[in-house]
């Protein structure tokens, strides 16, 4: 049996503060996954921002219908010639 499978709950304490702060974060099983997942490789972790403007832009090109760039810069918040970037680069238009 390897170790991680036996970090418990009571157990956490005897684990450093990173572990413990990612614990709270992602649970005790999450954390157990992303260890076997990733055993010690760096990851990386998207900023909020990044995260927002790329679901926006897959959220611009599903309703983009070829002629409502005006709605989708409202809904969205955003210039016209903005969205017109978006579906642009994805060979929407």
């Amino acid at each position: 049996m390897k170790i991680i499978e036996l970090i418990t709950e009571d157990k956490i304490q005897f684990l450093g503060e990173e572990s413990q702060a990612l614990i709270k974060c992602v649970g005790l099983e999450g954390f157990k996954n992303l260890v076997r997942l990733h055993n010690g490789a760096s990851i990386y972790i998207p900023r909020v921002r990044s995260l927002e403007r790329e679901l926006r832009n897959q959220f611009i090109m599903n309703e983009f219908d070829g002629h409502n760039y005006r709605e989708l810069a409202l809904k969205y918040d955003i210039t016209e010639t903005w969205v017109r970037e978006i579906v642009k680069k994805k060979g929407l238009i």
